[in-house]
């Protein structure tokens, strides 16, 4: 574990008391898998959870919200660590090069070809996801998703050798490569999650704390009923929306970007150290500089082709 460095928005926090921020996995040049395996997870939620128990979850929340500095309960995060938060307002955007919404969301096109030698710096890399999580909504706002980023050439090689067909060799070329990741358990400390919230928007959240989180508890129950497929579709949509979130946000840093899904994302436990039973990885997208020009248009269809009139 010694070499693997992560990186939270606003936070650094352990592997496993991350919350709901992004986890941002930036892979160091002497990363070491076999010291990286870990136990797995369980997936799915305690069924057999009562009501009282989640009555004490809930009146614990509420008893943190009512101290004068909301304390945490003792032997979970360090006040250090619970510090960072963010709100969109707090953003200093000052890596946003091109702030012209229709090039950004209209010009954007697939680049195949990256320049080798142009690096974007770990500091603005974050910065893209931080603008990335605003800018994305999500079911009460859970922000179920993690990024595995890969920027260095030890770890670009890795990630191009599961790659398949014609989306091999583009990896190694590219500043960095994105796997978004759906995370199946999102809802572990989805209770740290709003107590942060009642900080940074205290009249909004802290009346409803109680409520939501009960609320929340009951959804998780019947998302994972079954053998889960429910859990995966909603968060499978949601970290969808953060893929293209995440490439207008890259374009409007002035960068391009390029979407792969030819590749065997079961190779990511074993190249990585990602663990398949939480993260359910969606697809790779390389960031970088453009060399060359980017794709022509393509033909679309119009709306009557693809709307269905209720």
């Amino acid at each position: 574990m010694a070499a693997r460095i992560l990186y939270l928005v606003r936070n650094v926090h352990i592997l496993g008391k991350s919350g709901n921020h992004f986890i941002i996995y930036l892979l160091s040049d002497s990363l070491n898998n076999a010291s990286q395996s870990s136990p797995r997870r369980q997936v799915k939620p305690n069924t057999q959870s009562n009501e009282s128990e989640r009555l004490v979850q809930v009146m614990t929340l509420r008893s943190w919200l009512s101290g004068p500095a909301c304390p945490l309960p003792p032997g979970r995060w360090s006040q250090a660590e619970s510090e960072g938060r963010m709100l969109p307002s707090e953003l200093t955007l000052d890596n946003i090069r091109n702030n012209d919404f229709k090039d950004v969301v209209f010009g954007r096109r697939c680049a195949r070809y990256l320049d080798p030698d142009h690096k974007i710096p770990r500091e603005e890399i974050k910065q893209i996801i931080e603008e990335t999580n605003c800018v994305t909504p999500t079911a009460v706002d859970t922000q179920p998703f993690a990024f595995l980023v890969v920027d260095t050439d030890e770890g670009k090689a890795k990630l191009d050798s599961i790659m398949r067909g014609s989306d091999k060799d583009r990896i190694t070329a590219c500043s960095f490569a994105v796997v978004p990741c759906a995370d199946r358990l999102w809802y572990e400390t989805y209770d740290e999650h709003v107590r942060l919230e009642s900080e940074a928007s205290p009249d909004y959240i802290a009346p409803m704390a109680d409520g939501l989180l009960a609320g929340v508890f009951k959804w998780v129950d019947e998302l994972t009923e079954g053998n889960g497929e429910y859990l995966d579709k909603s968060i499978n949509y949601q970290v969808g929306m953060a893929g293209m979130s995440f490439q207008n946000v890259c374009r409007a840093h002035g960068y391009d970007t390029g979407v792969m899904d030819s590749w065997d994302p079961q190779l990511l436990e074993e190249k990585f150290g990602l663990d398949l039973d939480r993260y359910i990885p969606e697809l790779v997208i390389c960031v970088g500089k453009s060399v060359g020009s980017l794709q022509p248009e393509r033909y679309r269809y119009p709306a009557d082709e693809k709307i269905i009139w209720g």
